[in-house]
């Protein structure tokens, strides 16, 4: 059995565990996650597409009711929004290239106000990074910058869906009784597609990810999609059940 077929094999029988967090098995999948390399999952790079078509695009490896494994494939200069995982555990590889990612928690212990989160990680990505692992109470929304053309991999439980796991976007909230240095979008507006992703601005004008940012932070959902490329996967085959909704 190839490694990407013994992770997800793993994930799928082990899902209800890993989300408890019981028996640190956990650790088994982050172990042969760290592993993991482009070659291992049919990918070469760099992407000769990401020149053509500046989109994100997304390669879908396996998913179903259960877990969800696949690729995010990012140009230089590309963004995602601050992002939730509702109830799930998310395990994350940086496959190749470099990537800035901020984790944010929901902070219900120090801070009364509603959508009141703090920051809890601030971090440079590359495939000799330590595996990514996101929970409903760590590092639970996150926003992502690719530094370079990267490309990482996500194993997902459960996967999102509209119903009971929608994936919702958020900005920092205009706030008065707080001074804090914003992370927000500029000027407080939502991006369009065409800004938002690096095609016709850049990062720093279209999303301020600041080397300085808030301790506290005062959130509010936005209405917001991604408009994401696919591409096929080329890796030792998967079992694949259902389309992927997000």
């Amino acid at each position: 059995m190839e490694k990407i077929q013994t992770i997800i094999k793993f994930a799928h029988d082990h899902a209800d565990k890993l989300l408890s967090g019981v028996d640190n098995l956990g650790e088994y999948l982050v172990q042969d996650l760290s592993t993991l390399t482009p070659h291992d999952v049919g990918l070469k790079f760099p992407l000769e597409i990401l020149k053509k078509d500046p989109r994100i695009h997304y390669v879908e490896i396996f998913q179903d009711g259960t877990i969800s494994a696949g690729i995010f494939c990012m140009p230089p200069g590309s963004f995602i929004p601050l992002h939730d995982h509702p109830n799930m555990i998310v395990y994350s590889k940086v496959l190749y290239g470099t990537l800035r990612t901020q984790s944010v928690d929901w902070d219900i212990d120090t801070c009364d106000a509603p959508m009141c989160a703090r920051l809890s990680d601030d971090s440079i990505e590359t495939p000799e990074s330590p595996v990514l692992e996101i929970r409903p109470t760590h590092f639970n929304l996150h926003s992502l910058l690719a530094i370079t053309e990267c490309a990482f991999i996500d194993i997902v439980m459960p996967p999102y869906n509209e119903r009971d796991r929608p994936c919702r976007y958020y900005r920092d909230a205009p706030c008065t009784s707080m001074e804090l240095p914003p992370l927000r979008l500029r000027d407080n507006e939502v991006p369009s597609e065409s800004n938002a992703y690096g095609e016709n601005d850049t990062f720093a004008t279209s999303y301020e990810m600041r080397d300085s940012i808030a301790t506290h932070l005062h959130l509010e959902a936005v209405d917001m999609a991604i408009d994401m490329g696919e591409l096929p996967y080329l890796g030792p085959p998967c079992r694949k059940t259902t389309k992927r909704s997000r």
